[in-house]
């Protein structure tokens, strides 16, 4: 049956009748998900390979049907079913790449050939340089980056795709880089950054190993930060990851200046004062009496209590917090008072976890 409604859905889509096609490989792919029930979620090898080119077929009948989401949809769910080696899995993410060049362009109102790029990926190459305009061709670029971060053989057709798009601006002059462009250049490397598997060990910067190629050169993840905040100095995201890859005493340098570990931690809540876990890792691991957060300066324990404003459940927060205070000494949080010890029974309240640490502190 299953076989059967995929070839009926074949059919249909070879006479461009798109709605029937997708009704057909809709029904496949719900017998196929009774199939994966009985099984407990997992499907046998012809079955998951079953799966995944049903998927492909309907993103296939999606995109000529300008459903743009919906084929994004099947091509990604596709290349969770296959390995990433076959070629199968290159040509899936070309349909994904090249699905997602038509929404952009659609949104502009550019129609762009639906031709499938499944044999010839350098058709990128005229549809980001003639057709697409500058800031939809980068905001696509990142999009696809984002959607395919666990697919590592992306990194070549897209580092590809993003040197065209470079060798546009510079054609063009600087008339056309526009801030929202340089943002989503930063992106782009902050993501490409992401994509690089980290190691366990924040305390000792410990962080990715790999290098990624761009052009002709490589990358390592750090590099892939520094980039980001090269680009664009204003996202605040790369700063924090880029202060992960740094060991406490490192240092890294970006245009004439020298950044500690503390001060990456700074630039980022400077740009964005809203996330508990930066101002808490900032009182972690500040190394002076205080830190410069745009342009007040706070102790240990203010970042601490910055931290409780923004989420007053924070365990690790409470437990810090009673650790920088003294015997005797009070901290006012919400308008109540508390002691070292009131802290600690916060934290253990909010988190038995955190028994081991505060049997330490005692």
């Amino acid at each position: 049956m299953i076989q059967e409604e995929a070839e009926k859905g074949k059919l249909a889509y070879q006479k461009d009748s798109f709605k029937e096609a997708e009704q057909h490989f809709t029904a496949a792919l719900d017998l196929l998900a009774g199939v994966e029930r009985e099984t407990g979620g997992v499907l046998s090898p012809p079955d998951s390979d079953l799966k995944a080119r049903v998927l492909s077929n309907r993103g296939r009948v999606r995109r000529d049907g300008a459903n743009y989401p919906g084929a994004i949809e099947d091509f990604t769910s596709s290349l969770k079913q296959v390995p990433q080696q076959f070629d199968f899995a290159r040509n899936l993410r070309n349909n994904l790449l090249h699905v997602l060049l038509l929404l952009v362009a659609a949104r502009r109102g550019v129609t762009l050939s639906r031709e499938s790029p499944e044999k010839e990926p350098e058709i990128l190459v005229p549809l980001l340089i003639e057709k697409v305009p500058l800031e939809d061709a980068h905001r696509c670029l990142l999009d696809a980056k984002i959607a395919s971060l666990p697919y590592k053989e992306d990194t070549m057709l897209m580092d590809k795709a993003g040197m065209i798009l470079q060798q546009r601006r510079r054609k063009l002059g600087s008339d056309e880089v526009h801030d929202s462009v340089k943002h989503m250049d930063s992106e782009a490397w902050h993501n490409l950054g992401l994509s690089m598997k980290d190691k366990e060990g924040e305390k000792s910067g410990w962080h990715s190993l790999e290098t990624v190629q761009v052009g002709s050169q490589s990358y390592s993840q750090q590099q892939c930060y520094v980039q980001a905040v090269s680009v664009d100095p204003r996202n605040p995201k790369p700063w924090y990851n880029l202060g992960l890859t740094l060991s406490l005493g490192d240092t890294v340098q970006i245009g004439s200046n020298l950044y500690t570990k503390q001060q990456c931690y700074e630039k980022f809540l400077t740009l964005d004062p809203t996330s508990p876990y930066v101002w808490y890792i900032l009182g972690v691991f500040t190394e002076r009496e205080t830190v410069q957060v745009g342009s007040q300066r706070y102790t240990k324990q203010q970042c601490f209590l910055q931290a409780l404003t923004l989420r007053p459940e924070y365990a690790d927060v409470w437990y810090n917090l009673g650790d920088s205070l003294g015997v005797g000494e009070t901290v006012q949080v919400g308008g109540q008072s508390y002691s070292k010890q009131q802290c600690y029974v916060q934290a253990l309240t909010l988190d038995p976890k955190t028994h081991g640490k505060v049997h330490q502190a005692w």
